[in-house]
């Protein structure tokens, strides 16, 4: 769709009085073709009379039953993707924006790009001292003859994966799987079977006998959300989820790392931005316990923040954020695509 040159005038001096920059309807008003990322199927764009509004109403989450911990969490280490994994197709920039937009009553968070920067301080609290390791989408191609993804019922959902590729996926959680059309289908966990499908322990030999029992017996479904879900109807949202021990930190909580503020990051989408330090509590895992931590890092298997040591012993201080903005807008971009 091509912007009306005269509609555009006509707002401006709406947009003015709003204190809306133009540049960033731009997006909103030039939307790229829906087969700009074919295997998901959600412009979930707001419209453009929604950015003149007050923020919306965002859902509690209420009567939802949490979700199985996912084996995703269990592994401290990251590990290098194998030979031959398909170049990760990831969801357009318009495709990730969230049904939460920038109204001129926010003043604490701004669009940069595609990508939803915080620019507030947060008033300190006592601090929380914490380690951290890290999770990411496993990206893998279906095979023939492979091992298939299946669902909780023990059906097979479609694809294939290698050996490999099965166990790293059951391992992280979530799976990106290219089919030989070249359609990309993200894959997330989705509870455990009775019995094991696979054996595991030839990839993963840091982890105990009882985390491999898990591992390998992981079951699947297939995820709208472009990198799948962490707990309670949140989406996983790259630099920005975090799984927590909800005794802890509760889940839906804002939390501030002050070591994360100031680095750079690369989207997976390719912009590259300055993360503020703040990050969202919305998954758990088995091994997330007491003061451990998990960050989401989207599609990449290496972390850029040096906090993340994947040791017990590598501590660093943490803030819970009491801000109504801030957590309204963490809370939506991580609730917009269910």
């Amino acid at each position: 769709m091509e912007t009306n040159p005269g509609t555009l005038a006509s707002l401006l001096p709406v947009l003015a009085a709003l204190g809306i920059p133009i540049a960033t309807l731009v997006p909103a008003l030039n939307p790229p073709p829906a087969t700009a990322y074919p295997s998901f199927h959600f412009n979930h764009r707001p419209p453009f009379s929604s950015l003149l509004t007050p923020p919306l109403t965002l859902p509690k989450h209420q009567g939802q039953t949490l979700l199985a911990p996912r084996s995703s969490l269990l592994s401290p280490h990251s590990s290098p993707l194998p030979a031959g994994t398909p170049k990760a197709h990831t969801p357009s920039p318009s495709r990730l924006s969230p049904l939460f937009t920038q109204s001129s009553s926010l003043k604490k968070v701004r669009w940069r790009g595609n990508w939803l920067q915080i620019e507030a301080s947060p008033n300190r609290t006592t601090p929380l001292t914490l380690w951290a390791t890290f999770y990411y989408v496993h990206r893998a191609q279906s095979i023939s003859n492979g091992h298939p993804l299946l669902d909780p019922a023990g059906t097979p959902l479609g694809p294939s994966l290698s050996y490999r590729d099965w166990c790293y996926a059951a391992l992280q959680g979530t799976v990106m799987v290219s089919g030989s059309a070249g359609h990309v289908t993200t894959y997330n966990f989705a509870g455990r079977g009775p019995d094991p499908q696979v054996d595991c322990s030839p990839f993963f030999t840091s982890l105990s006998q009882e985390v491999i029992a898990k591992v390998n017996r992981v079951r699947f479904k297939a995820a709208i959300a472009p990198y799948g879900y962490g707990t309670n109807g949140f989406n996983l949202v790259p630099y920005r989820t975090v799984a927590v021990d909800p005794n802890q930190i509760p889940l839906g909580s804002v939390l501030y790392i002050p070591q994360a503020r100031g680095r750079a990051i690369t989207l997976p989408w390719g912009q590259r931005v300055v993360h503020d330090g703040y990050f969202f509590a919305a998954d758990v895992g088995s091994a997330i316990k007491g003061s451990h931590i998990d960050v989401f890092i989207g599609i990449d298997n290496r972390t850029p923040f040096p906090f993340i040591t994947s040791r017990s012993s590598g501590t660093f201080q943490a803030f819970l954020v009491q801000d109504a903005e801030i957590s309204q807008a963490l809370r939506a971009l991580h609730s917009s695509m269910n």
